[in-house]
């Protein structure tokens, strides 16, 4: 899974959202249309997954030298 649609906020900021009653502090990703936001979003988690893939294919490939 990725992080693509969530924000990240640093404890200063957490800290601060507390204060911004206006929601005037909280950032996300933007895109030009949902459609592309969804997009990107299950690009980059088809991404996550092939290298997933790629990791556990190493580690077989590995343990199969290994005997």
């Amino acid at each position: 899974m990725t992080n693509y649609l969530c924000t990240h906020p640093s404890f200063i900021g957490g800290m601060a959202s507390g204060l911004d009653l206006g929601d005037t502090l909280t950032e996300f990703n933007w895109s030009i249309s949902g459609e592309q936001a969804d997009m990107i979003a299950v690009k980059s988690d088809w991404v996550a997954v092939g290298k997933d893939i790629f990791v556990a294919m190493a580690k077989v490939d590995a343990t199969r030298k290994a005997k």
